[in-house]
């Protein structure tokens, strides 16, 4: 993967940015970098430091290196100011949409029935190149689905995730709309990917390669306790079931471009790839994780 940075000011961005990351301080010195059709790329340009004719003499010589590549601008702080497509921008890291004051979340135990507020919505199942449970049998299924239960409930603790539907065959959590919230359920969802060889072989006993698969969405709802979801109506709960079953890719985590400001961390921008669209919204996958043996 390269990732590639015009700017004048190493220095502070160096801070924000991965440490593969190469720093250009003038839009020349792409031509100097190697070619490599396979690579994941992006290029970013600081504007602060660029010009709009920098810009598209970076795209020209971009375009040789990786024709596939991303790219985007941000200002000399680091906050990206163009919506993320392959070949056209990187990332909804500015997406203009507010998250409520701390206050507006009174807690889980305090949560009313029919009350309507914004909620991160989290899609999660476990799935190989082909539906487990046409190739299992279904007490088989049971257990497995029963160790992947209590393994992501764990691992969404940390950001205060609630374990809200369940289908039998697929799930929803529920963030509060904290960033903080979203930011330990995005990480946590990383390294449950990171980490699925190991569950998949060791605690759940599957002899399939598989994969978790995520999708993050936001929006609101009328909130109502677990086991009493069934006669909910919501666009945002319609929507993010559709884009985990039909979008989301097993080994990545597929989030929406409807997710407030400052839902991704910095430190993990540079991870997702613009998917296209979906129901006509923007779409993001995280990039594809290499594991020291092929998996799914």
């Amino acid at each position: 993967m390269g990732v590639y940075i015009i700017t004048k000011k190493e220095k502070t961005l160096k801070k924000i940015f991965p440490r593969n990351t190469i720093f250009l301080p003038e839009v020349s010195g792409l031509s100097k970098q190697p070619k490599d059709e396979d690579a994941d790329c992006t290029l970013f340009f600081d504007v602060s430091c660029v010009t709009e004719d920098d810009v598209q003499k970076g795209l020209t010589i971009l375009k040789r290196i990786n024709k596939n590549a991303s790219w985007a601008k941000f200002d000399h702080k680091g906050s990206i100011n163009e919506s993320a497509k392959k070949g056209e921008g990187t990332g909804p890291f500015d997406t203009g949409i507010k998250l409520p004051s701390e206050s507006a979340f009174p807690g889980w135990k305090k949560m009313t029935a029919g009350k309507t507020m914004p909620f991160y919505l989290l899609y999660c199942s476990l799935q190989g190149k082909t539906a487990l449970d046409s190739r299992l049998e279904e007490k088989v299924i049971v257990q497995i689905r029963k160790r992947f239960l209590a393994v992501i409930n764990n691992y969404f603790q940390e950001g205060d995730g609630l374990f809200w539907m369940d289908t039998g065959k697929d799930c929803l959590f529920l963030f509060p709309p904290r960033a903080a919230c979203a930011e330990a359920a995005v990480k946590a969802c990383m390294d449950l990917i990171v980490a699925a060889p190991q569950f998949v072989l060791e605690t759940f006993g599957l002899q399939i390669p598989s994969n978790f698969i995520f999708a993050l969405h936001y929006g609101s709802i009328s909130y109502k306790p677990p086991g009493k979801t069934g006669t909910i109506v919501s666009d945002a709960i319609n929507y993010v079931f559709h884009l985990g079953s039909k979008k989301a890719e097993p080994g990545r985590l597929t989030i929406s471009g409807e997710l407030p400001e400052k839902s991704i961390p910095k430190s993990l921008q540079d991870c997702f790839v613009s998917a296209g669209k979906f129901s006509d919204r923007e779409v993001w996958h995280t990039k594809k994780f290499e594991y020291a043996k092929p998996w799914v």
